[in-house]
């Protein structure tokens, strides 16, 4: 999900690459059985979105400081780097948003 924009790095050090894809998949598995939890305990779809934000922290926080080292190596700028983990993980969140909705 996360990865395709974040691992795409031509000339990135390939163990910052594999470590970034490595916390990729622990977040996105992190997010997908918060969903499967979240359905089975009926969550309304209103109130998936706040348990979304308040879930998976840790595995975000990593994966944020793994994806702005892979831009920043490939010539990103902070601001650039951070502004692209913004868009990035909005549009996993949506994806697991979407894939919620689709699933009830």
């Amino acid at each position: 999900m996360l990865a395709i924009a974040l691992l795409s790095a031509i000339g990135t050090a390939p163990a910052l690459v594999a470590r970034a894809d490595e916390l990729n998949a622990r977040y996105v598995n992190c997010l997908f059985a918060m969903a499967r939890d979240a359905k089975a305990r009926s969550v309304e779809e209103s109130e998936f979105p706040v348990l979304l934000a308040e879930s998976c922290v840790p595995e975000r926080a990593l994966l944020r400081e793994a994806a702005i080292a892979v831009q920043r190596q490939r010539g990103s700028t902070r601001n650039a780097a951070q502004a692209e983990w913004s868009r990035v993980e909005a549009q996993g969140r949506a994806s697991v948003e979407r894939a919620y909705r689709i699933a009830r």
